[in-house]
């Protein structure tokens, strides 16, 4: 929620950046919790999947591929990686 309110009030593109890839990972991490969880066990999949919701957001973080914010993520996450490589 305060995300969102915070990318409606961003004023340049590294904030409207900044803003997306932190959706992306909540978005990401309510679904491990959720869905990807292995019955309580403290494991995971080695599958890589990311929930739709999330996907959308880094669609819209490769909109700012000049930011520094970018680059960080790209450095950062490595699912962010491996999206904006395709």
């Amino acid at each position: 929620k305060y995300y969102r309110l915070a990318l409606k009030a961003a004023k340049d593109d590294e904030q409207k950046a900044r803003c997306h890839y932190m959706l992306a990972k909540c978005e990401r991490n309510e679904w491990y919790n959720r869905y990807y969880y292995n019955n309580g066990t403290n494991e995971y999949n080695d599958n890589f999947m990311i929930p739709i919701s999330a996907i959308t957001e880094f669609q819209l973080l490769k909109k700012y591929p000049n930011t520094q914010f970018y680059k960080e993520a790209i450095k950062e996450c490595g699912y962010f990686d491996k999206y904006a490589a395709r």
